[in-house]
Parts: C-alpha cells; structure tokens; sequence
C-alpha cells in the first residue's frame, strides 16, 4: 500500500451493539477481513476528556467498560466502501475518515513460530 494513501476510519460504539445477535464490533472486524482492510483493531476507551460529543455525552463522561472505537487503515477508497456498509443505530455514534501520516515507526513487529533463543 502506498503510504501516501493512508486514510483512517474510526467508529464509535457501545460496547453493547449487536446486529442481528452478534457484537457489532465483531461484525465490524469480519466486514474489514472480508474487504481486505490493510488493518484494523477495537480499542476500549479507559479515559477520554474534552467537549467532543461522542454518544450524545461529553467524553469525559464516557465509562471505560461502555464505549469501543473500532479503527481502520487503508485507502481512502476501500475506507469510503466499508463506511458505506455502517448501519446507523442509537448505539453506534460518531463514525469520521481522515488522512494520516506515519510519522514515526517503531521496531514493533509481529512473531510467528518460536520465541527468539
């Protein structure tokens, strides 16, 4: 992927969600895998400030335990046909897409097989 490219969705959610039965943000992460998302991760928020509106609450009163963001990294494009798949719903707030741009990355890389001798 082109690193000039790289656009971010971010959706915020109650972490009790479902569709049809199933965690939304589960629904969310098979719908990246299906669409072939370069990456994607659910983050549960333990502490937030602000005057953002997210969930018809300040952030600062958003409860760890009750609130997720699901993150998504990859074209613009690919971001634009995900997003167009939201089901808009009480439980599901604030979804946004920006540019971004890597500004610093680490030695963080992920393991297969044995643990280094």
């Amino acid at each position: 992927m082109n690193e000039d490219d790289l656009h971010i969705l971010r959706i915020y959610l109650d972490a009790g969600a479902t569709l049809n039965g199933v965690a939304y943000d589960a629904v969310l992460m098979a719908r990246a895998r299906e669409m072939d998302i370069a990456g994607a991760a659910v983050l549960r928020i333990e502490e937030a400030f602000g005057e953002a509106v997210l969930h018809g609450a300040k952030a600062r009163d958003l409860a760890p335990e009750q609130h997720l963001i699901v993150e998504m990294v990859d074209s613009r494009a690919k971001l634009d046909a995900l997003a167009a798949t939201l089901e808009v719903a009480a439980d599901v707030g604030l979804a946004t897409i920006g540019k971004i741009q890597v500004v610093a990355y680490g030695g963080h890389r992920h393991r297969t097989g044995a643990a280094p001798a």
